[in-house]
């Protein structure tokens, strides 16, 4: 993977489905989970495109 490429984004982690299995996870855990990351991400990019944006001005662009 390059340095700015990401694996999945916000709306790709939003989407994800399961299988279910006999014995496999919670879905109720599983879905908590991802509202998390999903959460945490959405955070992330935020701070990218505000931090994108100070460098510009700093820049003089």
């Amino acid at each position: 993977m390059k340095k700015n490429e990401r694996n999945y984004s916000v709306e790709d982690v939003l989407g994800v489905t399961f299988r279910r299995s006999f014995k496999g996870y919670h879905m109720q855990d599983v879905d908590v989970f991802l509202d998390k990351v999903v959460e945490d991400y959405a955070g992330y990019e935020r701070e990218i495109e505000r931090l994108k944006a100070e460098v510009k001005e700093l820049r003089g662009y």
